[in-house]
């Protein structure tokens, strides 16, 4: 911040004061001078003109005659001295108006001695006229304020009633009746110092903010890179350790062979931009650009986003909803299958069996003098509980409710014993007797699903089922030795909609994943063509669970 010396306007007065007093010096100096030339010239021409016939008359009349021009002169004179001391006096009460109500405080003093105060020193200090003069140099002009060293007038004064203000000094060198002088001003520097301050809060909390933004800001300036807080750091930088200040701006960019200016937004706008960091790697950012000013000279001010992560959750839940929607339809199509296979179990097996439980009771009833076949007629009530039983089972296993998780999965395998292959085991830790009922469920529905694929698909040779707690969690691994399968192109034939070898199996593993998600769980697959498959579901043990 520049400031405008309050003493130009007493400068500029005293010269003109200076000024008026030459010129009126000049003049009465010079008037003697001319009168007597005029009166020498005067005598010459009378004796030019009369050298010799020179009578009193016309002596007298020639003695008035230069007496008068000479009072003229003289007249003349006085007035232009009269006029320029008129001016001198005005300038001077100009020049005491100035001082006495200037809004400054400033003194007037000849080497210790005292000339003159205004009102605005008295105010300051808070003294009167005489205790001012009694101050001494070092009270009137404190000490240097402390980190102003390359400002030698920057003071600090302390009033009467000790308060400390910050000032500054001019010093106006002046000569007074040819002795040096000094006129003394200051400037109260409060509202400066605590302008300054608050500018310099705003500019740490302006900063402080800058440095905890979670985007990356960047100012760079003929391309080169000034500033960049410590997101834009970490953003730019990836795993190196280098600093991206003072780095030109296309490292960081992909196509090096475009102007910068084409690359970047300069409309304050958000653009997607692909960059490279000093690591190497490369990612997805957004980019706005903002022209500002740099010490006075323009550079831009650069946010800078990694949504790589953002896109690739994007990405993620754009495919999730693809799969809620494809499992919809699926379940939709499973539940139908279900209730048409059950119908049909019902029609083509119970329903036949009852009708014909029904024939052979109606021709025993009209046929009275025939002996009845009682047994053919309980074994085919028996054939119609069984199928009962069996549909029953298949919905829900009575063992899940009443023996719990580890007898119902034994019951399973002892029933599928004859499709699995014979080294299959399972395991079930006894830490986990007593789980909720919907985990049960769950975790006997996702060991269903896996054992029927297996069946189906894996032809193998070995089948290991694990169940046990960890930590935290719940850890069930279903492994074995079959021809396992694409999991990437399976994955993406169901999410298409198409056909594939292993379509079943893949809607199979998306219903096992559901099941898992929907416990706060998740399920992992491993595997790969002629290696056989890995399922790993982990379920948290949260509150309720057990």
């Amino acid at each position: 911040m520049s400031y405008r010396d309050p003493s130009d306007k007493l400068e500029l007065l005293l010269q003109r004061q200076l000024h008026y007093v030459r010129r009126s010096r000049c003049g009465v100096r010079w008037l003697p001078w001319l009168g007597g030339v005029l009166l020498i010239l005067l005598l010459l021409v009378q004796e030019w003109l009369l050298p010799d016939a020179l009578s009193t008359a016309q002596h007298s009349l020639f003695v008035v005659l230069a007496g008068l021009t000479l009072t003229a002169l003289l007249y003349l004179g006085m007035t232009r001295l009269a006029q320029c001391l008129d001016k001198i006096l005005q300038g001077q009460r100009e020049l005491l108006q100035l001082f006495y109500s200037h809004p400054l405080p400033m003194w007037l003093q000849q080497q210790e001695r005292l000339l003159a105060v205004n009102q605005a020193a008295l105010t300051l200090y808070e003294v009167d006229v005489d205790q001012f003069a009694s101050l001494s140099e070092q009270q009137l002009l404190g000490e240097r304020l402390a980190g102003d060293e390359n400002q030698p007038d920057s003071l600090r004064v302390l009033t009467l009633t000790q308060r400390e203000v910050p000032i500054r000094l001019w010093d106006v060198p002046l000569q007074l009746q040819e002795t040096p002088s000094t006129l003394r001003i200051v400037q109260d520097m409060t509202a400066f110092q605590q302008a300054r301050e608050a500018i310099q809060e705003r500019e740490r909390r302006y900063r402080q903010l800058i440095d905890y933004l979670p985007d990356g800001v960047l100012i760079q300036q003929h391309e080169y890179i000034l500033f960049a807080n410590p997101a834009a750091q970490q953003i730019l930088s990836g795993r190196s350790s280098a600093t991206v200040m003072g780095l030109p701006l296309w490292t960081f960019i992909r196509e090096q062979s475009v102007p910068v200016e084409q690359v970047l937004p300069n409309d304050g706008c958000y653009m997607e931009r692909r960059l490279r960091r000093l690591d190497g790697t490369e990612f997805d950012a957004e980019i706005a650009s903002t022209p500002t000013l740099v010490d006075g000279k323009p550079a831009i001010q650069m946010i800078v986003r990694d949504i790589s992560e953002a896109k690739a959750l994007r990405t993620r839940l754009t495919d999730a909803n693809h799969r809620l929607k494809y499992l919809s339809g699926k379940m939709l199509e499973i539940q139908e299958q279900e209730r048409k296979a059950m119908s049909r179990e019902l029609h083509d097996e119970v329903g036949q069996n009852l009708t014909a439980l029904k024939i052979h009771l109606q021709m025993a009833s009209r046929r009275q003098d025939k002996p009845v076949d009682w047994q053919q007629l309980v074994d085919i009530a028996d054939r119609c509980v069984q199928q009962i039983r069996d549909m029953s089972l298949m919905l829900r296993p009575p063992q899940l409710d009443t023996l719990g998780l580890q007898a119902a999965l034994q019951w399973h395998m002892d029933r599928l014993r004859g499709q699995l292959p014979e080294r299959s085991s399972l395991h079930v830790a006894a830490t986990l007797l007593g789980l909720s009922d919907h985990i049960q469920v769950a975790l006997f529905r996702i060991v269903q699903e896996a054992l029927n694929n297996i069946i189906k698909h894996a032809q193998a040779q070995v089948v290991e089922v694990r169940l046990q707690h960890r930590g935290n969690h719940i850890s069930l691994d279903i492994e074995d030795d079959g021809r396992g399968f694409d999991i990437n192109a399976n994955n993406n034939s169901n999410l298409q909609g198409h056909a594939s070898p292993h379509h079943q199996a893949g809607l199979g593993l998306i219903s096992m994943s559901e099941r898992a998600a929907l416990l706060g769980g998740e399920l992992q697959i491993v595997t790969s063509p002629g290696l056989g498959t890995r399922l790993h579901v982990t379920i948290p043990m949260h509150k309720g669970a057990v």
